[in-house]
């Protein structure tokens, strides 16, 4: 196979420096690290007040688990400030030993960044309807 030159091409490549390859942008799921706001309202099984709180505050992920045995849940995030009637819906967390942790599947978390900052943001824009 035989590569052709395009002068033109090579030009329009070099205005382009500021864009984003695909290669960072191919990352579609949250990592270690990543802040999270997160919603359980769609499962019956989570009690009002506990889904209030998480959807209402950011986490962090702090593991990740992908054996294939926990398909679901597999993300271990850590709130704080957790309130004291919900003490007992949160895991230990190892460092600390308090209940500080929920697991959660990916379709629970609604948003995730880097930046704990853009979290914010979006909690506010949900919250006053932006």
């Amino acid at each position: 196979m035989e590569r052709i030159f395009n002068e033109n091409r090579c030009k329009n490549i070099q205005h382009m420096k500021y864009i984003k390859t695909y290669e960072e942008l191919d990352n579609v799921e949250p990592e270690v690290g990543d802040y999270v706001v997160c919603d359980l309202s769609d499962n019956d099984y989570i009690e009002k007040e506990l889904n209030d709180f998480i959807s209402n505050n950011i986490g962090i992920i702090k593991n990740i688990d992908n054996r294939p045995s926990s398909v679901f849940n597999k993300y271990q995030i850590r709130y704080k400030n957790v309130p004291d009637k919900l003490y007992n819906l949160f895991g230990p967390s190892d460092k600390y030993n308090s209940n500080d942790l929920r697991y959660v599947s990916i379709h629970y978390i609604k948003f995730y960044s880097k930046s704990r900052e853009e979290c914010i943001t979006y909690l506010d824009s949900k919250n006053y309807n932006i």
